[in-house]
């Protein structure tokens, strides 16, 4: 068994690998966290529904937008050899969903990818650029447009596990990136709602959404080479509001393994709430600004941006915290606090 201090798990040639995190992690690997056979039905039948709900979208051509639900492996899977004495079930929800379902797992494409090069980074939990962009390659069967190549250069990686063992400063590495930057837009909200928005000029008309994490975010510039235009939102749920304004050709829920559990323990299935949960309960008072309604309004009912103003503006009266503005809301909305997060999405809060 690797050794294990401050949560990581040190494997060999100095790899380095979350232990539980906040997803139990180590518990899901040891096939702790299995799903049943009520479960697996339940996820069958919800992509079954997403899936039909994207093809009756009339923008993804005759057979409507093209729906994929993609579980990224944890590197644990990936690189097993560097974790001797280290064992992985073959019972996680990952590959009980591969087999019933239409849920993806690219678990030998990773395995098979490293042999070229390495795809996830040696000091941090996620993917790397070039895994991500020979991935999005195979699943989009497509050539990316851009007017640059995926090019290699040295830097210090993504290392969120080095820092938490190590009091110096991470080493450089070969990392890689289009230095085609397609990003007009980021709310810089980290994990839940969290919004991207990417243009690229050099590519055809071909529209994208992404529902997904972190993974995804680091990434997203590369993602974005394959679309004339790329939405991504943070959030694990399926949000059929935004597809409706959107109209994408192709829609994603992209997420690690460790954030796949019973469906119902879905939190957000409208990328609003888990906007508004994300602005109410994290105390990042400054999240949300004024200038960001233009944006958010693509995506939301009208009711929905009266109440995010009604929080903008009451955020610029220094004597209301935290606490009285949701009392004030909930007040004025009729509800208690729990109410308010869990009906936002709804279209209407009466």
């Amino acid at each position: 068994m690797p050794s294990v201090l401050n949560d990581v798990l040190i494997g060999d040639d100095d790899w380095l690998f979350a232990y539980q995190g906040t997803n139990f992690m180590h518990n899901i690997l040891q096939g702790q966290s299995a799903l049943t056979d009520e479960q697996i039905e339940s996820w069958k039948t919800i992509l079954e529904q997403r899936k039909a709900f994207c093809a009756a979208m009339k923008t993804g051509g005759a057979g409507g937008a093209e729906y994929h639900f993609i579980i990224l492996p944890l590197k644990h899977c990936v690189y097993p050899e560097k974790l001797p004495g280290y064992s992985i079930s073959e019972n996680r929800p990952a590959l009980q969903l591969q087999k019933h379902t239409l849920a993806k797992y690219p678990l030998q494409f990773f395995q098979d990818l490293k042999k070229q090069k390495d795809c996830y980074y040696q000091y941090d939990t996620h993917w790397n650029d070039f895994g991500t962009d020979e991935f999005y390659a195979k699943v989009l069967k497509q050539k990316c447009a851009s007017s640059s190549a995926l090019e290699p250069f040295q830097a210090v990686p993504l290392h969120d596990l080095w820092v938490k063992i190590r009091k110096e400063p991470c080493p450089k590495t070969l990392c890689y990136h289009y230095t085609q930057n397609n990003i007009i837009y980021y709310n810089k909200i980290e994990n839940i709602g969290g919004l991207i928005i990417c243009e690229n000029k050099a590519h055809p008309q071909h529209v994208g959404v992404i529902f997904g994490d972190s993974f995804s975010r680091f990434s997203i510039n590369t993602i974005s080479q394959y679309f004339s235009h790329l939405f991504f939102f943070q959030t694990t749920g399926f949000d059929t509001d935004i597809l409706k304004r959107i109209q994408a050709n192709v829609v994603i829920n992209c997420h690690a393994e460790n954030f796949i559990h019973s469906a119902e323990e879905i939190r957000f299935q409208s990328y609003f709430e888990a906007l508004l949960y994300k602005f109410l309960i994290s105390g990042k008072e400054t999240s949300l600004q004024q200038n960001d309604l233009l944006q958010y309004s693509l995506f939301m009912p009208e009711e929905q941006i009266e109440i995010l103003q009604e929080i903008i503006l009451l955020f610029k009266k220094p004597q209301f915290t935290r606490d009285h503005i949701i009392a004030y809301l909930c007040k004025e909305h009729g509800m208690d606090k729990d109410k308010l997060i869990k009906l936002v999405s709804h279209k209407k809060v009466a």
